[in-house]
């Protein structure tokens, strides 16, 4: 088991966390979801690597994407 980072784009508000923290519930293997408002990331456990990347696709479509994206 793993912990993420991922610094995100357009997380403003406590709606916005709320909005990430149900969407990534919904996926599998990722647990102890955080979201920082002070640092526009979102911080959770995983299981395996290619957890990571089902996030971020995660993310992307809610309308956070990764930074740099």
């Amino acid at each position: 088991m793993g912990r993420a980072n991922i610094p995100v784009q357009n997380l403003y508000s406590d709606c916005s966390a709320v909005e990430i923290r149900k969407g990534l519930s919904e996926i599998e293997n990722i647990s102890n979801i955080y979201i920082s408002l002070e640092d526009a990331s979102v911080i959770f456990n995983f299981k395996r690597a290619n957890d990571l990347s089902k996030v971020e696709n995660q993310l992307s479509f809610l309308g956070f994407p990764p930074q740099g994206e």
